[in-house]
Order: structure tokens, then sequence, then C-alpha cells
């Protein structure tokens, strides 16, 4: 299995994995492409989420059209016109560029019905790049067909695993550059 996603309750590390991980491997000029998703803050609540590529693409827009999820009251809005914009492309440049290691940190549930981004994102998996990615526990359509994949592990971050786990990644993906 060439794609590796990180699952696990909210805030037991799982981005901070792959932030360690992707760091580690810049070191070792292993070139990596993608996005993170990024909370955004305001007063100190997480009012939004917002998409940041890897790599500088050539025009980023501004952050008001990367965001992909606002709250608004106590309800979360997804804007699908980013993920099909902005999150495609940042994927559509991975997929055409040399980077080895495709980084998708995370996918869930706001990009239900962002099909362009999830077409995307298949064609990744069926690359022979490495995608290596958060993936939410969400019950939906769009992550459990991932979830079945024989190309795809799962490796679920607990407590005890999760500060060895950066080093566990970065072996596999050593193994599988030579």
């Amino acid at each position: 299995m060439h794609n590796t996603f990180l699952t696990g309750p909210i805030n037991i590390g799982k981005s901070t994995i792959i932030r360690r991980a992707v760091l580690e491997l810049s070191y070792l000029d292993i070139p990596a492409g993608g996005f993170y998703t990024l909370p955004y803050v305001t007063d100190g609540n997480v009012t939004g989420f917002y998409i940041q590529p890897l790599n500088k693409m050539n025009y980023l827009p501004p952050l008001e059209y990367r965001m992909i999820a606002r709250k608004i009251g106590s309800e979360w809005t997804a804007d699908t016109a980013a993920f099909e914009s902005i999150g495609a492309g940042i994927l559509e440049d991975s997929l055409k560029s040399a980077v080895d290691l495709v980084v998708m940190d995370e996918l869930g549930f706001f990009e239900a019905v962002a099909f362009g981004f999830q077409d995307r994102v298949i064609s990744l998996l069926s690359s022979p790049k490495m995608v290596l990615g958060v993936m939410k526990s969400a019950d939906v359509p769009f992550l459990n067909g991932i979830r079945k994949r024989e190309d795809v592990g799962l490796i679920e971050v607990t407590g005890k695993n999760r500060d060895i786990l950066a080093e566990r990644i970065l072996k596999k993906i050593r193994r599988m550059k030579i």
C-alpha cells in the first residue's frame, strides 16, 4: 500500500505527525506537494478552516478565497467552491509535478459535494505517487470509498503510538523510494 491515512480522535496529533514527517523528508530531498487544512482563529475561537498548499502556487489567492468552511453561529458551512477551485488545483498541480509524496491533511465531510476535488483525490490515490493524509472517522460515502481501497492503509493514532508514528512513516517512505 503506497497510500497512508492517519485517523483518530480530534487533537490526538495526526496533523503534527504529518508535519514532522514532511519536515524530515525535506532534509532528505524528498519533495512533497499537497495541502494542509489550517484553522482560522478569531478572538481565540476557531471560526473557520482554510486550505494551504505545501508548495507555493504561481498565484496564491487571498485567505478569504481559501476558506473551505466557516462557523456561522453554532453551525458549520462548507465552501464547495474553494474545494473545487483551490483544493482541486493544488491536487492537480501535485499530480502533474515532480513531487514524490502528496499530503492531504485532511479529508473530511466538508468536501462531501465537491465532486471535482474528490475526483482529483481518487486520481492521486490511483497514481504511482505516495499519498500521506489525515482522514476524519466520519461515515460519509467519499471517505468510506477511500477506506475500502486496497491501495490505502489506515493507521489509528492513539496516545500510546503518536510519538513513534512519524519515524514509522518516514521508514515506509524511504523503503518505497529505494
